[in-house]
């Protein structure tokens, strides 16, 4: 969960469907983490150190506008790629040979204290269907190629959208955030804020 704040600071403008683009939403939807409120501890006192280590290293490019235009979206799809290889790195979430350490991110999300068993009920079943579903979402024409990024957006989404009920928030906002993720696989879902 902890690798989606990249998103935050790296949000992905790259969606096919007008209506399933995060600018379509922007100011009508609730925020994700308002409305699964995933415990903080999730992700370590040196993650937000480590974002900002690979959002350095790997800057988004320079926008004339609100909206990524066609020429830039290539690039800037690299970079959020980039910066999550870098931090599933930074957080040894990679194996020496840049795959993902299925056991070391396991041992990241899932817990064993009473406070976060009803997350890991959730958890556990996204693990499983990210680690079988991301690597055929891998783009082989960019530059890092983990599944990093894949599997966080993957991961992400499934936590979201089966939110445990003592985490979710029942609003109508929140109902509206969710089917629009549901009909919007691609929509970007980040579970945690970035707070210093």
């Amino acid at each position: 969960l902890a690798l989606a704040l990249v998103s935050v600071a790296l949000v992905l403008g790259v969606l096919t469907e007008d209506s399933c683009s995060p600018d379509s939403s922007r100011g009508k939807l609730a925020l994700s983490w308002d409305c699964c409120k995933v415990p903080k501890e999730i992700v370590g006192d040196d993650f937000p150190t480590k974002m900002k280590k690979c959002a350095d290293k790997f800057p988004l490019p320079s926008k004339p506008s609100e909206t990524l235009t066609a020429d830039i979206r290539p690039v800037a799809r690299n970079v959020h790629v980039c910066a999550a290889e870098c931090l599933f790195d930074e957080m040894d979430l990679l194996t020496s040979d840049m795959k993902l350490d299925r056991t070391a991110i396991t041992k990241v999300f899932v817990s064993t204290h009473d406070p976060l068993e009803d997350f890991d009920a959730v958890l556990i079943p996204a693990i499983d269907k990210c680690f079988s579903s991301y690597a055929e979402e891998i783009d082989q024409a960019l530059e890092c190629k983990s599944g990093a990024k894949e599997f966080d957006h993957c991961l992400m989404r499934e936590t979201f959208l089966h939110c445990p009920k003592k985490m979710w928030s029942n609003s109508s906002e929140c109902a509206d955030l969710k089917a629009k993720v549901t009909k919007c696989p691609e929509y970007p879902v980040v579970l945690v804020p970035i707070t210093p």
